[in-house]
């Protein structure tokens, strides 16, 4: 469920949230476990007949829509249930250079209509490329310009580029570094650029050798976003969740 909820992706029947039971922390909690953990999820998560239907799909193009592929929770985290509002998104991008930080397995960015040049920044994704052409003949990092380093790295080339959105969904709460991310994150966007972040922000306890906790309440996280140079269009919490997240709609200042 957690590679699912990176994609922003529900099955058919949802499951029901599950009761929070605190975990002792373990042993050793560092980027190296993280990403063992990360891997060794995604190729079990890959190996599903959901994802492998999704894989087949999106190979054939018909994740696209006349704007670009869209589900229901990232209408609901990013565009308050308006799909009218995701048009009008998709069409402030259309011709932008886009980034997608920490896809995984799966960046739904390729599947936008009329975007500029796609990137990715993910760690695992040399290893995810090599799984998904042994495994399917081809990967979904072939529409992107992949950069499989960490996004606690700072990534020159990308440096004040990204004028359409930065996308990143679920991945800060994965590395101890985050505070870095949402440093390079300031540094990639150009002024006007857009910022779609959502992110678990405090388990309860639940935190695993994959997860990390930000805070407590999301008014510091926001704040940081402020003081990073983005303004706040929107934001949004889903309550019914067992972690306390947050996310944002965002723009980076034009100066």
């Amino acid at each position: 469920m957690k590679i699912l909820k990176a994609l922003g992706l529900r099955r058919t029947a949802p499951e029901p949230a599950p009761a929070i039971t605190p975990r002792a922390s373990p042993s050793t909690k560092d980027w190296a476990t993280a990403q063992k953990y990360e891997f060794e999820h995604a190729c079990s998560f890959m190996q599903e007949p959901f994802f492998r239907d999704l894989f087949e799909k999106y190979l054939r193009g018909e994740l696209q829509s006349s704007t670009g592929y869209l589900n229901e929770l990232l209408l609901s985290e990013f565009f308050d249930n308006d799909p009218a509002q995701f048009r009008s998104f998709i069409g402030s991008i259309q011709g932008k250079a886009c980034l997608d930080i920490g896809p995984c397995v799966f960046s739904p960015l390729p599947t936008w209509d009329g975007i500029g040049k796609t990137y990715a920044i993910e760690p695992l994704g040399t290893m995810i490329d090599e799984w998904q052409r042994q495994n399917f003949g081809s990967s979904a990092f072939d529409r992107v310009k992949l950069i499989s380093i960490g996004a606690d790295v700072f990534a020159p080339e990308l440096a004040g580029k990204v004028d359409g959105v930065i996308y990143c969904r679920n991945m800060l709460d994965h590395t101890p570094n985050w505070p870095f991310v949402l440093a390079h994150i300031a540094a990639y966007a150009a002024p006007g650029c857009a910022l779609l972040l959502w992110t678990d922000i405090d388990h309860r306890g639940t935190a695993d050798e994959g997860h990390f906790d930000i805070c407590e309440e999301p008014a510091p996280l926001k704040r940081l976003i402020e003081q990073l140079g983005f303004v706040v269009k929107r934001d949004f919490s889903a309550e019914k969740r067992p972690e306390r997240n947050w996310g944002c709609v965002a723009m980076k200042r034009r100066e």
